[in-house]
C-alpha cells in the first residue's frame, strides 16, 4: 500500500511503516492497533457509528428496502486507511485514482470475500425496525459511494463515485489475467458488463478481443434467443477443457 501512503504526513508515514513491519514486531503492531495508533493489517473489522443514504444503498441487495434507513454500528470488512484518507489521496489525479481499482481487483478481491456474501441485518426506518440483506463490506460501500474519480471537463474538474464506464477507463486489462475473483467483483458490484470484463482478461489487444466478439456474434446469430443451447455449448467447452488439461499432465 505505499504507493497510496506515499507524500502523506509523518503519523500517515508511521502507519504505512507499521503496516509492513515484519512477523517479529507482530506483538508490538497489534499493541499499537489496540490503542488506535496503527493498524494491524491492510484488510481487518472495522466498525462505523452508521450507514446511511448512497453508503448503504450501495451494499444492499435491494436498494429499495433501505430508502430513508439508517444502519446503526456495523461492524464490517474494511481497508486500513480508505476512507478518508486514501480517497482523498486518489481525487489529487487520474494516475492516482487507478491505483485504487489497481490495489482492489489485485489483491482485496482475492484476500477478502465478504463482497461475494450477504446477511440479514436489522436497519432502522421511520417505522421501525426491519431486517434487509446487505454486503457486509464497509470497503465497498465506501468505494461504491464516495465521489472519488476525477473527471476533467474543459478547466473543470469534478468528482464522481464509479460506475460501469468510469471503472473500465481506470482498468489496465492485465490486472484481470488470471484473476476471477477481480472480474467477478467488477460485474457483480460495478456495474461492468460481463463479457467486456472477460474479453478484457483474456487479452490486452483490441484486435484479438474484437475478433472474439466477432465469433460470439456468429453464435449467437445461429442460436437465436435459445438460452439453453448457449448453455449446452458452454458445458462442453469447459469439459474438453478439462480433457485438454488432463492430456497435457500425462
Amino acid at each position: 500500500m505505499e504507493w497510496i501512503l506515499s507524500n502523506r504526513d509523518p503519523h500517515a508515514d508511521f502507519v504505512a511503516y507499521s503496516l509492513s513491519a515484519t512477523v517479529a514486531s507482530a506483538d508490538v503492531l497489534l499493541a499499537l492497533s489496540r490503542w488506535d495508533i496503527s493498524h494491524e493489517s491492510l484488510l481487518s473489522i472495522s466498525k462505523r457509528d452508521e450507514l446511511r443514504d448512497r453508503g448503504l444503498r450501495t451494499i444492499a441487495k435491494n436498494p429499495d428496502d433501505v430508502a430513508n434507513a439508517v444502519l446503526r454500528q456495523p461492524h464490517f470488512s474494511q481497508i486500513a486507511l480508505l476512507e478518508p484518507e486514501v480517497i482523498n489521496h486518489c481525487k489529487q489525479s487520474r494516475d492516482l485514482a487507478r491505483e485504487l481499482p489497481g490495489f482492489v481487483l489485485c489483491f482485496v478481491a482475492r484476500e477478502d470475500d465478504s463482497w461475494r456474501s450477504t446477511r440479514m441485518m436489522p436497519v432502522h426506518t421511520s417505522q421501525g425496525d426491519k431486517q434487509v440483506e446487505l454486503t457486509p463490506s464497509l470497503w465497498l460501500s465506501d468505494l461504491r459511494s464516495r465521489p472519488w474519480i476525477p473527471v476533467e471537463d474543459d478547466d473543470e474538474v469534478t468528482h464522481h463515485a464509479p460506475n460501469g464506464e468510469l471503472i473500465r477507463e481506470l482498468i489496465d486489462s492485465a490486472w484481470l489475467e488470471d484473476n476471477k475473483d477481480g472480474a467477478d467483483l467488477l460485474v457483480q458490484h460495478f456495474g461492468m458488463d460481463a463479457l467486456e470484463t472477460r474479453l478484457l482478461a483474456i487479452s490486452s489487444d483490441d484486435q484479438v478481443r474484437q475478433d472474439i466478439r466477432d465469433r460470439l456474434a456468429k453464435i449467437v446469430e445461429v442460436v437465436g434467443p435459445n438460452a439453453q443451447l448457449i448453455d449446452d455449448l458452454v458445458t462442453k467447452a469447459v469439459q474438453r477443457q478439462r480433457d485438454v488439461n488432463r492430456l497435457r499432465r500425462l
